[in-house]
């Protein structure tokens, strides 16, 4: 039996993401695959979308999304912490139950995660149109570091086994 993990911020909402990898979840699951979804803002909320029995769940508790109403440094230092605690409980838990494959749904762990040598292949999906963030009405400051950001997501793509996207143009 594949074992395959989903990484994913949260299934608490009603978008596009959580829908179609909960489709994909449940076809997985019903068809003998070893799914575990892997979230870390989850914070105690139900799934959206109900996912198959055999599915498995897990949050991390990392809740990315608790410093959001924090002053721009005070998040950026809390940011850093959160990802050294996301990135040792992710890593032990990859080590932990051998996945054979690791979705990244190219969320906060997308810069690192090829990085952990647990033996599994690393795929990312990307369900945003490759320049989402360049596209965004920002101030010209915001629309640099928008640029920068998109070129740090291209480098991290070049480092997965391999990468899923929504049209052949991204």
């Amino acid at each position: 039996m594949i074992k395959i993990a989903y990484l994913i911020p949260g299934m608490y909402n009603s978008g596009g993401m959580e829908k179609v990898l909960t489709n994909k979840i449940n076809w997985l699951s019903e068809n003998d695959y070893d799914i575990t979804v892997i979230t870390t803002n989850q914070d105690g909320r139900g799934y959206f979308f109900d996912l198959a029995g055999s599915a498995k769940k897990i949050d991390l508790g990392i809740n990315y999304d608790e410093q959001n109403s924090k002053s721009f440094f005070i998040r950026s230092l809390e940011h850093i912490k959160k990802q050294k605690r996301h990135r040792i409980l992710l890593s032990a838990l990859l080590y932990k139950e051998r996945f054979d494959i690791v979705v990244s749904m190219f969320g906060h762990e997308k810069y690192w995660l090829t990085k952990i040598q647990d033996g599994s292949k690393k795929v990312g999906e990307l369900h945003f149109t490759k320049n989402h963030k360049i596209l965004r009405n920002r101030p010209w400051f915001l629309k640099k570091l928008d640029i920068i950001r998109t070129r740090k997501d291209e480098k991290a793509i070049s480092h997965f086994d391999k990468f899923a996207v929504l049209t052949k143009n991204d």
